[in-house]
């Protein structure tokens, strides 16, 4: 079963590695790279209280509906996250079995007005694939179930969405960003892993939209460097900024040994690297969510953001613990995983 995230961050907004063929860019952080003291970046949602459903209230603090407990109690919320947490616990415990990213088409480009779909382009395709392309209700679907799972701010900053498929394979979904505007993102989903004969596959959706929402807070201009003596592994990329999320979960929890392993594994499109990416993660596998996560620090925040949102708040027993406990001390996160888990739970 294919299962990850391809996330990128590029020009003056990503970070997070694509594989394709046409982009496969990263961002480097310095081992041992100190925590900023300063305070963090601030990031917002632009929510409004007609943005929330029932059950919720605004977090004025930062923009976001969040779950009202004082109302109705959240005990359902744990009991739903419990029973979909292990579904997407069996996807990402899979990780060290996915195939290299080979045959990706797009096969539908939306143009994304507010949280609706507009002009589609049809992309040629062979006819095994042109069910998929020309379903449009089910496309409606899978956006419909995304849309949901994104705060407002991150929405506005949409500006397509692809409909695409690689087979049996890898790739679930990808964040790049709008070649015609860099400060815009262009979300690709793999329509064979977001659904099934049954409908929409809840478990897929969840787990790629918590990886989503990763990309977009990383990529959110206050959490990104424009200084030009940034270290950077490509010329045309900035650095995350000076106290950001990605800087201080690097800076904190990866070692020199960590970007040595990384380095050597970081190209997920080459098969032979799939089995030594897992024999890395039996090694350290009190420092990593999961297999995948042993590839890059962006990554590893993206898998350490999905236990944080599905999970419970963990002990300080192992590493792999205190990088989802850095989590909780940021309180933006805070407010988006209770965002997140609000809305997975009522799904």
């Amino acid at each position: 079963m294919k299962n990850h995230t391809a996330l990128a961050l590029i020009a003056l907004v990503f970070g997070f590695i694509i594989v394709s063929a046409s982009i496969g860019v990263s961002l480097l952080l310095s081992a041992g790279r100190s925590v900023s003291s300063d305070s963090s970046p601030a990031i917002t949602f632009s929510m409004k209280s007609e943005h929330c459903i029932q059950g919720e209230r605004l977090n004025e603090t930062f923009a976001i509906c969040v779950p009202d407990c004082s109302k109705s109690g959240c005990e359902l919320i744990e009991t739903e996250l419990r029973t979909l947490g292990s579904a997407v616990r069996t996807l990402t415990g899979e990780q060290h079995s996915l195939k290299p990213v080979s045959n990706m088409r797009t096969l539908v480009r939306y143009t994304v007005t507010g949280s609706r779909l507009s002009a589609v382009f049809k992309q040629e395709t062979t006819k095994e694939f042109e069910p998929l392309r020309d379903n449009r209700q089910l496309h409606e679907e899978l956006w419909k179930s995304l849309v949901r799972l994104l705060p407002e701010s991150y929405l506005r900053d949409v500006s397509e969405l692809h409909i695409m498929s690689d087979g049996p394979g890898s790739l679930t979904s990808m964040v790049i960003p709008d070649p015609q505007d860099p400060l815009l993102r262009i979300i690709l989903i793999d329509i064979k892993d977001w659904s099934s004969d049954r409908g929409v596959n809840d478990a897929q959706v969840v787990l790629d939209s918590i990886r989503i929402n990763t990309a977009m807070t990383v990529m959110h201009p206050s959490q990104v460097s424009t200084q030009e003596d940034c270290t950077v592994s490509e010329s045309d990329f900035v650095c995350a900024a000076d106290g950001s999320i990605l800087s201080d979960f690097a800076g904190l929890h990866w070692s020199a040994g960590d970007y040595e392993t990384a380095a050597a594994l970081e190209d997920i499109r080459q098969p032979e690297l799939t089995d030594a990416r897992y024999a890395a993660y039996l090694e350290k596998r009190s420092n990593f969510v999961n297999p995948y996560a042993v590839t890059s620090p962006e990554y590893d925040l993206a898998e350490t953001m999905t236990e944080f949102v599905i999970g419970s708040r963990p002990s300080n027993e192992r590493p792999v613990d205190r990088k989802v406990l850095f989590l909780y001390t940021r309180p933006e996160m805070l407010a988006l995983r209770d965002f997140l888990r609000g809305r997975i739970a009522s799904q």
